[in-house]
């Protein structure tokens, strides 16, 4: 992954003319988004210690991503109302980005760092973007953009960074595991590990789990149900997860026990968020594109991977349906194709 100078010439440039700078993901962050956001405000501190920059974040999370603990009450993210650069990751729709109301009343330059898929609900009016639906995460991305700028401009990047981006790295590709993991994300994993990382730590922090939600995992594969020969659903209840004493921001990122499944093209997981008061849906497929589905309830994401907010919850029933039909379409010997569908 090789950045044109020139983009990253005015990358620096914005960075250089600007004098208070907020740092903004998605809401409901993942492990990529929270990498990406603090890795980059590590990076700043290093190269840019000059500037004012604010990461906007909430504390809800830090239960569900404990590797993130450390960074908790770091930020002065109370006394930044007003900036003239806001850097958005890991997503190019507006209304997706945590406190995007900041970002709408201040007449501010945009930079957009992404691996989704854009669609019509995609920002359009930022001032520059890395936007690459092919790499495997926005850390990918970043990494790049760090490993190019430290190799042409001597810009530092530290081990508490790579650290970052490695957890980013590791947790959108399911350990190196999904499609998109190419020989780009790799050559920056190798480049990661030359910082000295302890990756045994991370992968520690990711995938060593407490007995209570070994036991509401092993409840998830017990009660998920095949509502096609390929494709398999659950239904995150509220009883369940506190039954186990597991907390729902948690538990609703339970979704991957179902992913090693043999046989199985596509699973779902679906909860209800009692704070957004909204269904929350996760939609998996081994073969063939469902972000059209998605996009077709008004959400988005990957070509393999996207999500969906509904107010209903009826209209889980209309979202499965569209999956099924759509799956039934295909012949057991039809090849995939992994290019998203419009």
């Amino acid at each position: 992954m090789i950045f044109e100078n020139h983009k990253l010439e005015l990358f620096l440039k914005m960075l250089s003319n600007a004098k208070n700078i907020g740092i903004f993901r998605h809401e409901n962050p993942d492990g990529d988004s929270l990498s990406a956001q603090f890795s980059f405000y590590h990076w700043l501190k290093i190269n840019f210690s000059q500037k004012n920059f604010f990461c906007f974040v909430d504390d809800i999370y830090y239960d569900a991503f404990t590797f993130f603990l450390q960074e908790n009450n770091k930020y002065n993210q109370k006394n930044c109302q007003k900036f003239d650069l806001a850097i958005i990751f890991d997503t190019n729709v507006l209304s997706r980005v945590y406190k995007n109301n900041l970002i709408l009343k201040n007449d501010c330059k945009i930079i957009v760092i992404d691996h989704h898929l854009t669609n019509k609900y995609s920002l359009k009016n930022f001032d520059l973007s890395f936007i690459n639906s092919n790499a495997s995460s926005t850390c990918e991305i970043l990494g790049h953009i760090f490993f190019q700028l430290e190799k042409n401009n001597h810009l530092k990047v530290s081990p508490t960074i790579a650290k970052f981006l490695f957890y980013g790295l590791v947790t959108d590709t399911n350990r190196f595991y999904y499609p998109q993991t190419s020989v780009w994300t790799f050559n920056l994993a190798s480049y990661l590990l030359s910082k000295e990382i302890n990756i045994t730590d991370i992968y520690s922090y990711i995938y060593d789990r407490e007995l209570n939600e070994i036991k509401l995992l092993a409840l998830i594969q017990h009660k998920f149900k095949n509502i096609e020969k390929n494709i398999i659903y659950y239904f995150l209840e509220k009883k369940h997860y506190e039954k186990y004493q597991v907390s729902y921001n948690k538990a609703k990122n339970f979704s991957f026990i179902l992913g090693n499944i043999k046989n199985i093209d596509c699973y779902i997981f679906a909860s209800f968020d009692e704070k957004a008061k909204v269904y929350k849906i996760s939609i998996r497929s081994k073969k063939y594109p469902i972000n059209h589905i998605a996009e077709k309830f008004g959400g988005g994401g990957h070509a393999l991977a996207s999500g969906v907010k509904l107010k209903k919850k009826s209209d889980i029933n209309k979202v499965l349906e569209e999956i099924k039909i759509y799956f039934a379409s295909f012949k057991e010997d039809d090849q995939p194709e992994l290019k998203s569908k419009n």
